[in-house]
């Protein structure tokens, strides 16, 4: 008996493109894109029909979607992406609805103020469309992820939201844990919509309002912890913080950094530089990463017991 001649291994060919991808990425190429192939299109479309009982009625399709697209036109910072929808109406079954998801007339604003609309409108209504699993939410979520990272599309999807992204580590290591943050304790709820504002407002090709709701974000967080309650002045704010050992006394020029950099280049004191898109995305994750630290509750150089 001859010994079996080894194959060759040959990769799947979703391994091969994540590879050259990689590659790529790795020489200096940025693949990111706000746009959805129809690939993408297809599978968010999946995602969603995964979650739907199949038509039983085509009115019942109607109120689904009149449902969804009121949960969209009522949602903060979404208003401006479903200038489409009301001529979605004429849609007439749940496949209907799934279909204007892959449809490459529709932009991609409104097919991801869509699903933004089916998530919320998911949450609280009851079995007649969804079907409710231990964690259907959860993996409808995780899908989708998946296929913005598989596709280099520029978002996050965070708490129902599609959230602008630079496409660097800092995304996942500041941006989604300080929306995740913000959005878990409702003291912080003006620090969440301003912080979200300040993404969206990069996305719109708005960096200095970007730069500008960074900061206010920042100090409503400060308000909301006790440092300097009352006053508007992030430098009062910043003092009081460092007074609670919240931040410690070499954190103190955190405060110049940042009053020169809205001073410079913010909207609300517009002064001698012009902000670009990557000023932006410093300050955002600079004060996502300032917010992460005072979410720890504690002195600068303390430990957790469980640290020790």
């Amino acid at each position: 008996m001859t010994d079996p001649v080894e194959q060759p291994w040959v990769p799947f060919p979703k391994q091969e493109l994540r590879r050259d991808m990689a590659e790529r990425e790795a020489a200096g190429v940025s693949l990111w894109t706000e746009a959805l192939d129809a690939t993408a299109r297809n599978k968010l479309a999946a995602c969603v029909r995964d979650q739907l009982w199949d038509d039983r009625d085509g009115r019942d399709a109607e109120r689904l979607l009149s449902a969804i697209t009121q949960e969209v036109s009522d949602a903060a910072g979404v208003v401006s992406r479903v200038a489409e929808v009301p001529e979605l109406f004429g849609r007439q079954s749940v496949d209907d609805f799934v279909d204007s998801i892959r449809d490459p007339d529709v932009s991609p604003a409104v097919i991801l103020g869509l699903i933004e609309g089916f998530w919320r409108w998911q949450a609280v209504r009851d079995e007649e469309f969804i079907k409710r699993g231990p964690r259907s939410r959860e993996l409808l979520r995780d899908r989708i992820t998946e296929i913005l990272d598989d596709h280099r599309i520029g978002f996050v999807f965070v708490d129902g939201d599609f959230l602008p992204r630079s496409g660097s580590i800092a995304d996942q290591e500041i941006l989604v844990p300080t929306v995740k943050f913000l959005t878990g304790d409702r003291a912080f709820a003006d620090a969440d919509s301003t912080y979200r504002e300040a993404l969206r407002a990069i996305q719109h090709g708005q960096p200095d309002e970007a730069i500008t709701k960074a900061c206010t974000a920042l100090q409503s967080v400060l308000a909301a912890l006790g440092c300097g309650e009352g006053s508007d002045k992030l430098s009062k704010q910043i003092a009081a913080s460092i007074d609670n050992g919240l931040l410690a006394k070499h954190d103190k020029p955190l405060e110049g950094w940042l009053t020169a950099d809205r001073g410079n280049l913010g909207s609300a004191h517009p002064g001698e530089g012009n902000a670009v898109r990557e000023d932006a995305w410093l300050t955002v994750h600079v004060v996502g990463a300032i917010i992460l630290r005072l979410a720890r509750g504690r002195a600068r150089g303390t430990l957790d017991e469980h640290e020790n």
